[in-house]
């Protein structure tokens, strides 16, 4: 492991993995059922910065690979990297915020909220606005939590998580018994659920870019917060952090950022809790420097296996939840049994 000691190093890692998220986003633009080289894709992307347009010459460029690469695979490609922001800052902070390794960013039922949400706009609306209700319902299920904990639980840790789970666990029953009840649309929420950027739009881009790195950006300063109250509440309430407020302030920011995320890509598991392991294991558990690192490698991790997904087995697609959940099982279940050695899990 590699403890970050200052900010000139942090600065350095930072500055090296934001460089190779802009290579790998230039080289994903150019895979595909249609191949289009480093170039030309490069050319294309800088044309459509202002003021640099007017010097890159793309005339010998075909109208359809232009095309390509604006309208389909620049916007998907941008998009799972804005989700993968959102669901590995969120994964991180839940674990430092709850003080739970097992954390991640639909611990809270947000997830089934959205699938919830989904369902009800694909049998009752025939499918139109389907994040929209993904959206709203998500956001319904993380304030009813909220609520929920707050006067009846006195916001503990223990009744956020018991409270997510058995949510998930209501909302996931009537999700069924919706789909039992309506055979000819399961096709349709199955697919939703698994999580796809097939349905990218610039629309759906600027919507997540708005929101949620905005407040990707106020969590990279409450580094200092987490620190203080993953070493206990006395230490944090010693150094005058007042632990409920900033706990159910994170919460709530989370809970955003991750209904936005869901709500445009549908349920994709295992970034939350993967990538903040793996920033730590890497870079130490330091969450000064952890949050935004998180963020990048959230990024570079979903962009990567959205460029599987669609190039594994092409031209058809595997839904992307598939091939996080591919990689992300088998280290959950190391990471189970690594901290079973270390005596980190009880017996």
């Amino acid at each position: 492991m590699k403890q970050i000691k200052n900010k000139k190093e942090y600065n350095k890692i930072f500055f090296i993995l934001i460089l190779i998220l802009l290579i790998i986003l230039i080289l994903s633009i150019g895979i595909g059922s249609v191949k289009i080289n480093f170039i030309d894709t490069f050319k294309v992307l800088l044309h459509n910065i202002p003021f640099i347009s007017e010097y890159i010459d793309i005339s010998e460029i075909s109208n359809s690979t232009i095309t390509i690469i604006n309208n389909l695979r620049l916007p998907r490609i941008l998009l799972a990297c804005i989700v993968g922001i959102a669901l590995a800052t969120s994964g991180s902070i839940y674990q430092g915020t709850l003080k739970n390794s097992m954390a991640d960013s639909y611990t809270l039922g947000i997830s089934s909220g959205a699938a919830l949400g989904a369902t009800i706009s694909i049998i009752f609306f025939n499918g139109n606005n389907v994040s929209i209700f993904a959206l709203i319902i998500s956001l319904l299920v993380t304030f009813l939590i909220y609520v929920l904990s707050s006067k009846a639980f006195k916001f503990s840790n223990t009744s956020l998580i018991l409270l997510g789970m058995n949510i998930n666990y209501f909302l996931t029953a009537i999700i069924s018994l919706l789909m039992i009840l309506n055979k000819d649309k399961t096709d349709q929420i199955l697919f939703w659920t698994i999580g796809s950027f097939v349905s990218s739009s610039w629309n759906k881009v600027i919507i997540s870019f708005l929101i949620i790195l905005p407040c990707i950006f106020v969590l990279s300063k409450c580094g200092k917060q987490l620190n203080a109250i993953s070493c206990g509440e006395d230490f944090a309430k010693t150094v005058g952090i007042n632990t409920s407020f900033v706990r159910k302030f994170l919460i709530i920011i989370v809970s955003l950022i991750t209904s936005v995320a869901v709500s445009f890509s549908g349920i994709i598991g295992f970034v939350g809790l993967m990538i903040p392991h793996l920033c730590k294991l890497l870079f130490g558990g330091n969450y000064k420097y952890i949050i935004s690192i998180s963020s990048i490698l959230g990024a570079i991790f979903l962009v990567l296996c959205d460029t599987a997904s669609r190039t594994l087995i092409s031209p058809t697609e595997i839904p992307i939840g598939i091939i996080t959940s591919i990689i992300g099982a088998p280290y959950l279940i190391y990471l189970i049994i690594n901290k079973k050695k270390k005596g980190e899990l009880s017996q």
